[in-house]
């Protein structure tokens, strides 16, 4: 049966005609409208008729965007205004729009082919447009509704589509089918948004207030509409899998359920959206306000917008962050922490030993869902060293030496028990520290890990610049099997097809990267790379510039070090010495509730526990603060569900930072 958040308050009309499946309706006579001159095919003209005709309308005189919507590949999106015009970008090609038509109700929503190669507008009486290969297959611009139509959506074929009406009434024309509608309920709060599942077999409705109803085979994952949300909803999307969706407020807030992966919210910098769209890879989205200001988030490309987008409010000074630590438990040598994907209540910790414990900070429940501990060893700096899970929570990745000391990465299957592991690559460790040891998965399922450069001191083998072994490296695979591969190698990593170059590699020249942050919101990595003699170092490089030569060992740093080759190194972006620290501690984006560290990196030191934020412009570093409070013996920082930022100490505290 269809789940269904039934909300009840008096004096709202209802549409009757919004419980009809395959609605059968006459386009509006546009006979009075030159179709040749404005570019649209006679179907697509169903709704329009001249303003002066229509008893009360006056033209509009300031058309503001009303939506926007994705191409099918992510790599572009149809701006549209009131009025119909149209703004192509990317993939989306501009096949007309409809300047010169005097339209009896304002344009609403818009949705583009399979191909992109056309799209549909929608009016607020169900009229519909069609534009290029988009074919039209019906409207409601002949019937008088009770509620206007608020957004329409494709289905998979592009051989139909669906109108919502903002009490839930549902249209279906074409090979849309018509699954149920929420135009029989007196709804607390209008709907916004429709969504299709990805074969087309169902679909959810989304209300101003988060309030979700799934009909047909849409699974139902959770709402906000029991919450009491400062601004509006204004857009939804499934994931790719079609086990979850995004929700997307008015002030630029992200709400995510099911296997949704959370990507980054810009609630804080005070903008007012009127439209969004999620990118179909589920990595990120774009946000629109009515005067066509853009804002993207995650991977979703800045394409371009009608006009500039807006600045981000300046957050306040990192010296004003006045934050503390609350003690949340204690483990066995911890070294990582990281949130599951659909698990709200747990956090997971990896102790050095080799186990994965599931834990509930609330109840103090502790369960451990991976052991490896007879597959390595404590010794010198090695041990389960990094993990992290797969977008949809059902993989874990794991990093650790084996009891060579040599660096495994493996995969474990979390649907068997117990857990299935796949070795996915070794390492050849020839001495027993540097590493490297972090993993991170992104929302595209590609799994980063960092290595050190083998060890010692100084790098005698020159592994780091040597880019025939993943030694010193950031590397990158998908982790989906190839033939007789464990893994693919992802088609745009830098080096792929260079003889002699190890494939996987992204970036090298480091010495011992303890602890990487990939910032998908904005659109960066931070590695903190440890140092040899007097400096300690962070790098920051865009994810959109692979290849990075970091430069170890001919630079410690900013530093001179050695007499070797080191072709484009790129210098770090901060350093300190050996009077603020001993072995840097790379840290995260600070993306939680703490408005004063908005889009801050944190990081540490492993032998003075000071904990700092760095701000940095895009260009360089604005600020450089210290926070204030200290974690003895910090191995890592870890993101909760809810963006809040955890600092683990191999000593065995775990601290969750908080505003004080």
């Amino acid at each position: 049966m269809p789940r269904r958040r039934t909300i009840w308050i008096a004096g709202v009309a209802l549409i009757a005609a919004a419980a009809v499946g395959a609605v059968a309706v006459a386009a509006l006579d546009t006979s009075s409208v030159s179709t040749t001159e404005v570019g649209v095919s006679d179907a697509g003209l169903a709704g329009v008729q001249p303003i002066a005709a229509v008893a009360g309308v006056q033209p509009a005189t300031a058309p503001t965007i009303v939506s926007i919507a994705s191409a099918p590949d992510g790599e572009g999106y149809l701006i549209v205004d009131s009025a119909g015009t149209v703004y192509a970008y990317g993939t989306v090609a501009d096949h007309g729009d409809l300047v010169g038509v005097a339209l009896a109700q304002p344009i609403v929503g818009s949705a583009v082919t399979p191909t992109s190669g056309g799209y549909w507008l929608v009016a607020s009486d169900g009229g519909v447009f069609a534009f290029g290969d988009a074919r039209f297959h019906g409207s409601t611009g002949a019937i008088t509704l009770d509620q206007p139509v608020v957004a329409m959506a494709s289905t998979p074929s592009g051989n139909g589509y669906w109108l919502v009406a903002s009490d839930g009434g549902v249209f279906a024309f074409g090979d849309a089918r018509f699954h149920g509608s929420t135009g029989g309920l007196s709804l607390r709060q209008p709907v916004v948004g429709i969504e299709p599942t990805a074969a087309g077999d169902g679909y959810v409705l989304v209300a101003s207030d988060g309030g979700v109803f799934a009909f047909g085979r849409a699974g139902f994952f959770g709402s906000t509409g029991g919450l009491d949300l400062a601004q509006p909803i204004i857009a939804i999307a499934a994931t790719p899998s079609g086990n979850g969706y995004r929700m997307l407020a008015r002030d630029g807030g992200e709400f995510d359920y099911g296997d949704a992966t959370f990507i980054g919210s810009v609630a804080e910098r005070g903008v007012r959206f009127v439209a969004g769209a999620v990118r179909p890879q589920g990595d990120g989205h774009w946000m629109v306000t009515s005067a066509g200001q853009l804002q993207q988030v995650g991977l979703a490309p800045r394409l371009g917008a009608p006009v500039a987008g807006p600045p981000a409010a300046p957050p306040p000074p990192l010296a004003d962050a006045n934050v503390a630590l609350e003690l949340l438990g204690r483990f066995d040598e911890p070294m990582a922490l990281r949130s599951r994907p659909g698990d709200t209540d747990r956090l997971y910790v990896a102790e050095r030993a080799g186990r994965i414990v599931g834990f509930n900070p609330a109840t103090q429940d502790r369960q451990t869902i991976i052991d490896i501990t007879s597959l390595t060893t404590t010794d010198s700096e090695r041990g389960l060293l990094g993990f992290d899970f797969s977008p949809d929570g059902s993989k874990v990745y794991l990093n650790h030496t084996d009891r060579q000391g040599n660096v495994e990465l493996a995969e474990y299957d979390l649907a068997s028990t117990p857990p299935t592991r796949r070795l996915l690559l070794e390492i050849a460790q020839p001495f027993s520290n540097h590493n490297g040891g972090d993993v991170h998965v992104t929302s595209d399922g590609v799994v980063w890990a960092s290595s050190g450069d083998g060890g010692s001191g100084g790098d005698p083998q020159g592994n780091a610049q040597d880019r025939s072994n993943l030694l010193g490296t950031i590397y990158r695979i998908d982790p989906t099997p190839s033939g007789a591969a464990a893994y693919t190698i992802p088609a745009d990593n830098p080096f792929v097809g260079q003889a002699s170059v190890r494939p996987e590699i992204w970036a090298y020249g480091l010495r011992n990267p303890w602890r990487f942050d990939i910032d998908e919101v904005g659109g960066v990595i931070w590695i903190g790379d440890v140092g040899q003699n007097s400096t300690e170092e962070i790098n920051r490089q865009p994810l959109n510039q692979p290849g990075a030569n970091f430069g170890w060992k001919r630079f410690e740093g900013d530093q001179f070090f050695a007499d070797v080759p080191a072709p484009g190194a790129i210098g770090p972006v901060h350093t300190y010495g050996r009077d603020s620290g001993c072995s840097i501690t790379g840290g995260a984006v600070y993306q939680g509730p703490i408005t004063a560290l908005a889009d801050t990196y944190l990081f540490s030191d492993f032998c003075t526990g000071v904990v700092w934020g760095i701000r940095h412009d895009g260009s360089a570093v604005a600020e450089v603060e210290d926070l204030g409070v200290r974690v003895p013996q910090i191995v890592q920082f870890g993101t909760g569900p809810d963006g809040a930022l955890y600092l683990v100490s191999l000593g065995g505290d775990i601290f969750r930072l908080t505003s004080n």
